[in-house]
């Protein structure tokens, strides 16, 4: 990926063929980038999102992401507020949970058409931001 301007706000990469990211690739941009769409691409990899700190809204839907993978690349994203992270590979709701319930701002999550299974709680006394799921 070419290298991305310092004061870029929004990006989207919607439809594409991308199946990774490093962090060289958001150095420039990681702190002013706040809207990231990677949506439909073929996406296994997202570590590179981890220096990412001041994205709040994210859509990761319709790639190929597993749980571990999505733990790792977006849990340190403290800022988030929106998640979409349907239509992947996650498959583990214990994972899933623990990932979320590290994102206390986070407001809207979307994660349906996953093969989650085992069991998904997140506790709502410690998220209380957290407004809207949609699991189905």
């Amino acid at each position: 990926m070419a290298q991305l301007p310092e004061n870029l706000v929004q990006l989207s990469l919607a439809n594409n063929a991308i199946s990774r990211l490093v962090k060289e690739d958001f150095a420039m941009c990681k702190h002013s980038l706040k809207i990231l769409n990677l949506s439909r691409n073929r996406l296994v990899s997202t570590k590179g999102l981890a220096v990412c700190v001041g994205i709040k809204d994210l859509n990761l839907s319709g790639n190929q992401i597993c749980d571990e993978e999505l733990s790792i690349s977006i849990s340190g994203i403290k800022r988030l507020r929106r998640l979409d992270i349907s239509q992947n590979c996650l498959k583990s709701g214990g994972i899933l949970s623990n990932t979320i319930t590290s994102l206390r701002g986070l407001k809207i999550l979307r994660a349906g058409q996953n093969t989650l299974h085992g069991t998904f709680f997140i506790d709502v006394s410690r998220h209380g931001k957290l407004k809207e799921i949609y699991l189905s």
